[in-house]
């Protein structure tokens, strides 16, 4: 029974942020993660139902809340992003190429950075994006992840047709710092 609660609960959740009202939304997720989590039986069926929710209109119509949204809301929207795990990447990805306020840039930045590796995995994919805004960003946060696991895969970037994705990779090539990074970009 309890399955189908969270299943409704998420569904009611999805409608309310289409139509605005994200407090009431993230409300009743934060319900579905807390009372999921702590019992065996239903954090299966809580995952399931935080997966639906991440692939539904929350991640679609985010930035606007998130140019508005004061620490403590902005917090909750993290944690919410967090227990929906990376489902909620490339949704989140695709909001940032699109996003223009500095404000909803920076926090969905620091969201998607927070999720350290599983975040980089999530990301790589987008390197083959057939918008270039996309390949963009898969670049930018490649860099923002840090590490040198991801800066081989910059280099087909260094000879994309958009001269906006290519300086994005030079930059995260650059900005690394390391002896690989350096040696990949005096090859390309």
């Amino acid at each position: 029974r309890w399955r189908d609660v969270a299943d409704t609960v998420v569904t009611h959740a999805d409608d309310l942020v289409r139509v605005g009202h994200f407090d009431q939304a993230w409300s009743l997720i934060d319900t579905v993660i807390e009372q999921g989590n702590p019992s065996p039986f239903r954090r299966p069926h809580a995952a399931a139902a935080l997966d639906q929710f991440g692939r539904g209109s929350l991640m679609k119509h985010v930035a606007p809340p998130l140019r508005t949204a004061d620490d403590a809301n902005y917090e909750r929207f993290k944690k919410v992003c967090h227990a929906i795990g990376p489902a909620s990447i490339a949704p989140l990805a695709e909001v940032l190429a699109a996003e223009q306020d500095g404000r909803a840039r920076k926090r969905l930045r620091d969201v998607l950075v927070g999720f350290g590796p599983r975040g980089a995995e999530a990301v790589r994919p987008l390197l083959n994006a057939k918008s270039w805004e996309m390949r963009r960003t898969a670049a930018f946060l490649l860099r923002e992840f840090g590490g040198a696991e991801g800066l081989k895969e910059l280099v087909p970037l260094l000879a994309d047709a958009e001269p906006l994705v290519q300086r994005e990779a030079v930059q995260g090539l650059m900005l690394n710092g390391s002896k690989e990074a350096a040696v990949i970009l005096l090859t390309a």
